[in-house]
């Protein structure tokens, strides 16, 4: 019988065409960061997200890093994404909360990244950001950062424990008008590279910011005063273009989502790490932390907290949030 010629015939001819065939090319995607590469946020996006992603794909799938905001503005590194002139793009959800208003809405989160991936609340986030945006929610990064309130002058008490800003004028955007509004400080418009002269030069007596990159901001000896609690979570997402997902072989999808869950462990640590270093050289300066206590602190909070939830609730409906809410507060 010559059927195990055959056979063996065939399998010698499977390995020649197995070995001519061309190996499957490494696909690149193109990357940038609408922060700037020397800040902790976007660095560690670059290590922990780009850096992971090159070593562990290699020969599979890579990130062609662009850079920062030199690349293209901050502001439209998201709608990029969504029409795929970028595949990728690390960008805080404020840049783009005129397409997403849910996405802002992780500040107030009660869970971390991993809690809401169990829960169904990423997924949520996800839809709205395909739907709105074309673009796939990845990750969210350096969750464990928070913002505070940060004065140049000591602000007077009132009755119950709280403090009164009326006659300070703050440097604010829409994120924490509704809190230094109920603070009864006046809001100022400014670039945030500007702070640092504002303060010098008394055009504003405050600002709120991230815990981390006080320093960069050169702040430090002009910001003395600290208020406690933080408030809010960061809101760094991870966006690619959708089309651009579900072109990506199954392998290649897998390998990025284990490496957007590993990002927004170590990202946070990153981040939490750099926010002690900024604060012990803060305070080495002479700034003084001013902590509320029971009722204040919690009035303090519920401004910033309800503030943010109100202004989203008109932008992207009641409904919408409600459904979030549901997933994000324990």
């Amino acid at each position: 019988m010559k059927f195990p010629l055959i056979r063996t015939t065939l399998i010698a001819l499977a390995g020649i065409a197995a070995a001519a065939a061309p190996a499957l090319a490494e696909i690149e995607l193109k990357a940038a960061s609408a922060l700037a590469t020397n800040r902790e946020q976007a660095q560690g996006f670059i290590r922990f997200f780009v850096g992971t992603l090159n070593q562990q794909g290699k020969g599979v799938l890579r990130f062609h890093f662009l850079g920062g905001p030199e690349v293209m503005p901050p502001s439209k590194q998201a709608q990029a994404v969504g029409r795929g002139a970028l595949d990728v793009a690390m960008s805080p959800a404020s840049y783009y909360a005129g397409n997403v208003p849910e996405a802002n809405l992780v500040v107030v989160s009660e869970r971390t990244p991993g809690e809401l991936r169990k829960n169904g609340g990423f997924a949520l986030l996800d839809a709205a950001h395909q739907k709105k945006l074309n673009a796939k929610l990845l990750a969210w990064g350096d969750s464990g950062g928070a913002f505070n309130t940060y004065l140049s002058q000591k602000p007077p008490m009132t009755a119950d424990g709280g403090i009164d800003l009326k006659g300070f004028k703050l440097r604010s955007t829409a994120t924490y008008r509704p809190l230094f509004n109920f603070l009864g400080g006046t809001s100022i418009s400014m670039p945030s590279g500007d702070i640092y002269t504002g303060l010098q030069r008394g055009v504003i007596q405050g600002f709120g910011t991230p815990s981390s990159g006080l320093v960069a901001l050169g702040v430090k000896g002009l910001a003395k005063y600290r208020i406690d609690p933080s408030f809010y979570r960061i809101n760094n997402f991870v966006l690619m273009n959708v089309d651009r997902w579900k072109a990506l072989p199954q392998g290649a999808k897998d390998l990025l989502e284990r490496v957007a869950m590993s990002y927004e462990v170590e990202s946070s640590k990153f981040y939490l790490a750099a926010a002690a270093v900024d604060e012990k050289e803060m305070k080495s300066a002479g700034m003084q932390v001013v902590t509320l206590k029971g009722e204040a602190a919690k009035k303090y909070l519920a401004a910033a907290n309800n503030g943010m939830i109100e202004r989203i609730s008109k932008q992207a409906g009641a409904a919408s949030v409600d459904a979030l809410l549901a997933k994000m507060r324990k």
